[in-house]
């Protein structure tokens, strides 16, 4: 199925061979000339929720760049729009090397520098598998993923990302001006000069985060941080900021216009991350333990987005979890359903998701009927306990 693997690690085209085949021709070689050049890792990069199933996205490509040496056999490319129509892979990315820990090392290093922004995807999961010592020992079976992946349980984002991200976009005019940078208009404020409750919101890699900092009476460059994703806390206390010029910490930073110090509370050693600006202003990376995170401000909500995410705790309003068609509508108003028992199934993608009674009740209200297309969030049943 996967013939990029074996073309990487024979140096062998194999659709050349069987279009050769199917015309009659001869093969130019025979079973005892196959050998094996290489070891060869593919991933498949798809628009999906990692963390919540593995479940199909939709969304606009907005971003797409690839780094480092690597086959990318790819069926979309940046401004296309995946839809529930269709299979969402994006790519098959595939390295090889001499020998298994190179290809697994220049793996690495692609999904690392990779910039990828629009539907939720794979990407972080890749990361995360590529990473994990029992994958890196040839410790695999089928139960992996079961094993050992806990969605939640790995910080997708480093504090110290988050907190450098919210540094660049809430402190940067302000540190420019006190190590003598050109004037800034953030400083005709007085509580700006103050320094205290600068907030930044910020997107990184699609999860949202606030920070807030406050500079700390007779430090310079010693602030107080609290990140918040959510409700949850990522951290919260002391750090050293500060903005300096163009530090690069690698080839691949020749245009970073500063770089961040940061410095955790606990942490001994002074982190030196270089920056880059994409094209516009529009985001910065940042890099960071060999890869790169594009951080940009997270834009305002809308009375949309609000009205679809006020319900997501309420356990008496159940909603699609994936865009797709309403293939069957297994209730109707009035019912009384038991836990557990199948409302509504959804379809997308060959995939099909049937949505569960949270607890016995009385169906309020069916909001949709069979052949209907919904989006992730819509409001699917309503129950009476």
């Amino acid at each position: 199925v996967e013939h990029p693997v074996t073309e990487e690690a024979l140096d062998f085209d194999l659709v050349e061979a069987q279009i050769m085949v199917a015309s009659g021709e001869r093969l130019w070689i025979t079973q005892d000339d196959v050998e094996f050049e290489a070891h060869a890792i593919e991933v498949r990069l798809y628009a999906e929720d990692a963390e919540h199933g593995f479940l199909p996205s939709t969304g606009k490509v907005t971003r797409l760049e690839y780094q480092g040496d690597a086959r990318v056999d790819g069926g979309v490319a940046l401004g296309d729009t995946i839809s529930q129509y269709y299979d969402p892979m994006i790519a098959k990315i595939i390295t090889a090397g001499p020998t298994r820990q190179e290809a697994l090392n220049a793996m690495r290093e692609v999904l690392g520098g990779l910039e990828l922004e629009g539907p939720k995807t794979n990407l972080g999961f890749l990361r995360w598998l590529m990473s994990h010592p029992q994958f890196e020992m040839g410790n695999l079976s089928t139960r992996f993923i079961e094993r050992y992946y806990r969605p939640g349980a790995y910080a997708l984002v480093p504090p110290q990302v988050v907190v450098a991200g919210g540094a660049l976009l809430g402190l940067w005019p302000r540190l420019l001006d006190d190590q003598g940078g050109p004037a800034s208009p953030w400083t005709a404020s007085a509580w700006r000069q103050a320094r205290q409750g600068i907030a930044s919101a910020l997107v990184i890699e699609g999860h949202h985060y606030s920070c807030e900092v406050s500079s700390l009476p007779g430090e310079r460059h010693v602030w107080r941080a609290h990140v918040t994703q959510g409700e949850a806390t990522v951290y919260d206390g002391n750090v050293i900021l500060t903005v300096g010029a163009a530090d690069p910490v690698s080839e691949r930073f020749t245009e970073v216009p500063a770089s961040v110090q940061v410095q955790l509370s606990g942490e001994e050693v002074v982190h030196t991350i270089g920056v880059r600006a994409s094209e516009g202003d529009e985001a910065v990376a940042i890099a960071w333990d060999g890869r790169e995170y594009w951080i940009k401000r997270a834009p305002a909500l809308s009375t949309e987005t609000l009205l679809t995410t006020i319900h997501l705790d309420n356990e008496d309003t159940l909603e699609s979890p994936m865009p797709g068609k309403v293939l069957r509508v297994l209730v109707s108003k009035g019912d009384s359903v038991a836990a557990e028992q199948p409302l509504v199934i959804i379809e997308a993608m060959k995939m099909e998701f049937t949505v569960k009674a949270p607890h016995e009740g009385t169906v309020a209200l069916v909001r949709y009927s069979e052949g209907a297309q919904v989006s992730v969030g819509d409001i699917l049943v309503e129950l009476e306990k």
